[in-house]
């Protein structure tokens, strides 16, 4: 006898809705949400000194899963389950507390290592608040990519992936915003500051009643005009330069303030020359190097009154801060052409090319300016890059970033990876072209950074920054963002090797 198809009708059938879960309430995710706080808190701290161990057993699990301390570490596994206080918080149960636990986990790592200033951290509260601020940002930014990726694959063996790979890339993108925000605030507190304290120890080294006689003026400007003649720069070549020291031998500085008004004026010739009369423009340079350097090591016969050690001293204080301060300014004036020119003429896609190009122009040797060899090869260095920005110079113009040809080299790309990975042509291609936008905008926003931590390497260099230390600039590493996702039990970088 066949079995009845119908036998079933009329008895009671399974419920197809019984597995739906009722949705939780605002309350209950509320409370779940306070509980994976403190719990994510707790599991991202015990992260921080575990991370070397964990590492190295993922290495032996992955790499050689076969060796007596990667079976140790399962048959540990098997017996005693996950090691740690992890395994013992309250696991989420709620959406919202699977994003509170991830992007909880993620802080402890991001504020570990905060500047310890001791007795002076009271008073750069205001410096660590932000400091903290930014910090919370990016490991929030980078809890919230990996949580969303892993939600989005769970389950599937691409989770793993899928948890690390935006929190890598999230979470350096949000480092670099965050780095060029701390960077900036640096520079806008630490540049008017150094200024001031030049013009307080100028105010103090005039009070000291300390002169320069009037042979100052041809003790200076004539051996110069010797060597500006003998390198080629005589009053034809270099006529506004020459003018400034003609009128010095006539009206002599005798004082901080008349000398540091010859110094801008030189500055000024370096600057309005620059262009056109290039001569011009390094003997002035020139002239302002000498300057200072007869201000800070002045001859005895110089000296009219007052008490020439320690007001030297002062002078030269005074001298080096404010012209730690001018060095920035110069680099500042470069950053700024760089960024008017990309976004007038290249809509700002091609800003790491020309602040290149015009940070390259401090390099050269015969600029000088005051600055240091190191700094100079600091400038050198930056214009040709290194293997990680030319590698993503190179990628980005593949994939388009650059617009043109590479754009043809992203439809190319993309129409291949949807091939393969079967997807959309059309999908892979707006995703190369997209990579490819994303590359010029990390690019051009790391460039930037860069250059303004150039700037604030110069404003190091003052007496008055020595004393009183440079702001926080944090830039997140890669631990940042690996070390919370060693610690999982499931679906990261504990279990990619299964």
């Amino acid at each position: 006898m066949a079995d009845n198809p119908f036998a079933d009708i009329g008895k009671k059938a399974d419920d197809p809705f019984a597995d739906i879960v009722k949705a939780p309430t605002i309350g209950e995710q509320a409370w779940d949400v306070a509980k994976q706080l403190p719990s994510g808190l707790v599991a991202g701290t015990e992260a921080i000194p575990a991370q070397v161990p964990r590492l190295i057993g993922f290495a032996n699990q992955y790499f050689n899963p076969n060796s007596p301390e990667a079976q140790r570490v399962r048959e540990m596994r098997e017996k005693y389950g996950e090691p740690g206080i992890s395994p013992m918080l309250p696991e989420a149960t709620t959406t919202a507390g699977k994003y509170a636990r991830t992007i909880a986990e993620f802080a402890p790592q991001a504020l570990f290592n905060l500047p310890q200033a001791g007795a002076k951290i009271v008073g750069m509260a205001p410096d660590v608040l932000r400091a903290v601020g930014r910090r919370l940002g990016v490991s929030t930014t980078a809890g919230a990519a990996s949580e969303a990726g892993g939600q989005f694959a769970e389950g599937s063996s691409f989770e793993p992936a899928a948890r690390i790979i935006p929190a890598i890339v999230a979470g350096h993108y949000a480092g670099k915003v965050a780095e060029g925000a701390a960077v900036k605030s640096a520079i806008k507190k630490l540049a008017p500051e150094t200024e001031a304290a030049a013009e307080h120890t100028y105010d103090a080294f005039r009070a000291s009643g300390f002169a320069f006689s009037p042979q100052a003026g041809t003790t200076y400007a004539q051996p110069l005009k010797a060597t500006l003649t003998s390198d080629g720069m005589g009053p034809r070549t270099a006529k506004s330069t020459w003018a400034v020291l003609d009128d010095i031998e006539k009206t002599p500085f005798t004082d901080a303030r008349s000398l540091q008004e010859r110094y801008k004026e030189l500055g000024r010739v370096a600057q309005n020359t620059a262009k056109d009369r290039p001569a011009d423009a390094h003997a002035a340079t020139i002239a302002q190097e000498r300057l200072l350097q007869i201000a800070e090591n002045p001859p005895n016969w110089i000296v009219a009154a007052g008490n020439p050690p320690r007001a030297v001293e002062m002078l030269r204080e005074a001298n080096a801060n404010w012209a730690a301060v001018k060095r920035a300014e110069r680099l500042d004036q470069k950053i700024n052409t760089a960024e008017l020119r990309a976004g007038s003429t290249y809509s700002g896609l091609n800003l790491e090319n020309q602040l290149r190009q015009k940070v390259a122009t401090l390099a050269d040797k015969n600029v000088r300016g005051g600055f240091t060899e190191a700094e100079q090869k600091a400038f050198a260095d930056y214009a040709k890059g290194n293997f990680g920005s030319n590698t993503s110079r190179y990628f980005r113009h593949v994939l388009g970033g650059g617009g043109g040809l590479g754009v043809l080299g992203a439809s190319i790309i993309g129409t291949g990876a949807g091939g393969y990975f079967g997807i959309d042509p059309a999908v892979g291609v707006g995703l190369a072209t997209l990579g490819g936008l994303g590359l010029a905008k990390y690019g051009n926003m790391r460039a930037l950074n860069d250059a303004r931590k150039l700037q604030l390497q110069l404003l190091a260099r003052s007496p008055y920054a020595a004393r009183t230390g440079v702001p926080d600039t944090w830039t997140p590493r890669g631990n940042t963002f690996i070390a919370p996702l060693l610690d999982r039990e499931e679906n990261t970088l504990a279990t990619l090797g299964d």
